[in-house]
């Protein structure tokens, strides 16, 4: 005879493996979004580094061009673009970079700057 204790074992030995399939299938979906993220993360971590190495390559070659045009050729320095190559060279230093933009950047604040219209 069927009663109501019978159901409910039946019922239990039903649900208890799909339960278990469900709650299996959830954690494998979460390690993978993990995986997934780290993923993401590591190639936005290439990325960036990719655009922090080309700007102070930009920034390397504009210092090296200023340095033999304003230390080493003595061509005049304005303040304004002094004042730009210090931005640039401490952006440069902030993104890590130093070594020989340290000593062009050096040599090139160590020339006289001169003030656009003005008598030399």
């Amino acid at each position: 005879m069927i009663t109501l204790g019978n159901i409910i074992s039946v019922l239990g030995w039903l649900i208890a493996p799909i339960c278990s399939g469900f709650i299996v299938a959830w954690r494998e979906q979460k390690k993978r979004n993990k995986e997934i993220i780290e993923e993401q993360d590591a190639a936005k971590e290439k990325q960036l580094k990719a655009i922090s190495d080309g700007l102070a390559a930009v920034i390397r070659s504009n210092l090296v061009t200023a340095c033999e045009k304003y230390a080493r050729n003595g061509e005049p320095l304005t303040v304004e673009r002094k004042h730009e190559l210090t931005q640039q060279f401490y952006a440069y230093d902030a993104l890590g970079y130093n070594g020989m933009g340290k000593e062009m950047f050096r040599e090139i604040s160590e020339v006289q700057t001169v003030i656009i219209g003005s008598e030399q």
